[in-house]
């Protein structure tokens, strides 16, 4: 938290996009106990929807996802105006290199494989946020 020209503190919102249910559980609990606002969306249609309606800090974002993947959200969110300059961590099993470049190439903040270490996570956003 960071504290406001009013005194009062600022919390810092970030939004998982994952359709996993049990790793934003995980993400939810770990990152809220870290002082921050957690926001989920089980898909990227509803990640990028939640995303104009509560602009976060930082974005988590799932690879796999079943109505978009995650380089298909990326480049959204990169031409949404208000969003396009949000860091972004793909926090993804996918490992291919064509797949990081393509993320690379769309401005991705940062690239984090699952299964991940929750030290190295919160690192990683604090590095951003």
């Amino acid at each position: 938290m960071i504290p406001s020209i009013s005194g009062k503190e600022v919390i810092k919102r970030i939004l998982a996009i994952d359709d996993g249910i049990e790793i934003t559980q995980l993400i939810h609990m770990l990152l809220t106990a870290n002082g921050y606002a957690v926001d989920v969306a089980l898909c990227g249609r509803d990640g990028i929807i939640q995303a104009m309606k509560r602009t976060p800090d930082l974005i988590l974002l799932d690879y796999m996802m079943p109505d978009k993947d995650g380089l298909q959200v990326l480049r959204e969110i990169r031409q949404t105006p208000g969003l396009e300059d949000i860091p972004v961590i793909m926090l993804t099993a996918i490992a291919k290199n064509d797949i990081i470049k393509d993320a690379l190439k769309l401005n991705v903040s940062d690239y984090l494989l699952k299964p991940f270490d929750l030290k190295n996570l919160l690192e990683r956003i604090e590095k951003f946020i």
